[in-house]
């Protein structure tokens, strides 16, 4: 390991105990600092419901709302272990559900939920339109040339 002549820095340390760096220190044979310590009633009741819902799933959480969330831009999207086009953390657009269900069929990634109102959390199915991904962009390019804002949008856009 060495060659010979060559000493380890820390060879007659006292600390040098032979075990191997990361587990120097941590057994020091002292108690831990709240050994012997009582938890108040309320602190101790609040510990056994936060263990206590670990394991516990959905609408069996003490923590749970509901399984629905309001994402930054506005959709909803709902709890759904499932789906096959689910996110990681198992949530799923609320719109392309309803649409999903009144189709009887699961849409694909190509194709588009398009709100009629413009409210992205309003997903009633006549509120709902099924589109290409084509079709969808040219209705969104249309209100932004109606709303005289695609200029401001796209600045270097020339027809």
């Amino acid at each position: 390991m060495f060659k010979s002549g060559n000493v380890p820095w820390n060879k007659g340390k006292e600390y040098n105990t032979g075990k191997p760096a990361w587990n120097t220190g941590l057994k020091t044979g002292k108690p831990a600092w709240n050994t012997g310590k009582k938890l108040s009633e309320e602190h101790r009741l609040k510990v056994i419901k936060t263990l206590s819902s670990q394991n516990q799933r959905g609408d069996k959480n003490p923590q749970w709302k509901g399984g629905k969330i309001i994402t930054k831009s506005g959709y909803v999207k709902v709890k759904n272990y499932t789906h096959p086009y689910r996110t990681s953390n198992n949530y799923y657009p609320e719109h392309r559900l309803v649409m999903e269900e009144h189709l009887g069929r699961i849409l694909s990634k190509d194709e588009k939920v398009h709100h009629k109102n413009g409210i992205k959390s309003d997903n009633r199915l006549e509120n709902l339109l099924l589109l290409s991904n084509s079709e969808h962009s040219r209705i969104h390019r249309i209100d932004e040339v109606n709303k005289k804002i695609f200029k401001s949008i796209r600045p270097n856009f020339h027809s």
